[in-house]
């Protein structure tokens, strides 16, 4: 990023340092370049703001590495939920601006149409709870690394697939993946549509999602596509319960204080 002076890296081949807790899994990986030198992953959700520290010294532990070693902190920002992420992302950035080292930060649907990289045109499609889902397309032919061509979106699936006339490929992945790809098959033949676009459906299991976030940054990386920790920020796609509800005037007198009334944190 420009006018930001970061500490240089330690060796030619960087090392990073990932960590995602917007899923129901936390997970976290150590790479130096090509080489994934430790992971973990956990569906424990409680107590994950205290523990997370814990696994972070475990997992450089593991991979032989000083925390001061790590060159680039590669971080998961969502969609996803509002708490788990809140913890994961203030961990990135308080190891990062203490350190001043760079930082990229990944969404789960630009991690998820880079896992899908092998097709051109990738509809990234992931649940979004509350009866929508979380959906963008992407170009994935022509760069290196996934190129946007709308903003995020959150929606029914109806509406996602009358306003996809263009992706080839829907890749659906993330928490309930295999249920949703079925339901979005299930949808495609109701409509008669089976055989029109989108062409192609496919289900990707992304397994230990830090370990895809290290790889992902570190192509950024060398794309010279990172930020300061104080410019990160979160992509919620859309407002918070809490933020909703305020809005709409649900919440009791003064339980609205200390919420925002405009949504942070939303995807440009």
């Amino acid at each position: 990023m420009a006018g930001s002076t970061f500490n240089h890296p330690t060796s030619e081949s960087p090392l990073v340092l990932a960590l995602d807790t917007s899923s129901r899994a936390t997970s976290l990986a150590l790479a130096r370049g090509d080489q994934l030198l430790a992971e973990f992953e956990s569906t424990e959700s409680e107590e994950r703001s205290e523990s997370l520290w814990e696994e972070i010294e475990r997992l450089l532990e593991r991979g032989g590495s000083d925390i001061r070693e790590v060159d680039l902190y590669s971080v998961g920002v969502g969609p996803g939920a509002f708490t788990g992420l809140r913890v994961g992302i203030a961990a990135a950035k308080g190891l990062a601006a203490a350190l001043n080292k760079p930082m990229t930060g990944i969404t789960s649907l630009e991690a998820l149409a880079y896992s899908a990289k092998d097709h051109e045109l990738v509809c990234a499609l992931m649940n979004g709870y509350r009866g929508e889902v979380y959906w963008q397309i992407f170009s994935t032919d022509a760069e290196p690394l996934p190129v946007a061509l709308m903003k995020p979106q959150s929606t029914t699936l109806e509406f996602m697939l009358d306003n996809l006339a263009e992706a080839a490929v829907i890749a659906a992945g993330g928490d309930g993946a295999e249920e949703m790809g079925d339901l979005l098959i299930g949808l495609i033949r109701a409509r008669g549509e089976l055989n029109s676009t989108p062409t192609r459906i496919i289900k990707k299991q992304l397994g230990n999602r830090a370990v895809l976030l290290a790889r992902f940054g570190l192509a950024m990386f060398a794309a010279g596509a990172v930020v300061p920790a104080e410019a990160l920020r979160a992509c919620y796609v859309r407002p918070a319960e809490a933020e909703i509800k305020l809005a709409r005037g649900l919440l009791g007198q003064g339980m609205g204080r200390g919420i925002r009334k405009t949504p942070t944190g939303i995807c440009p």
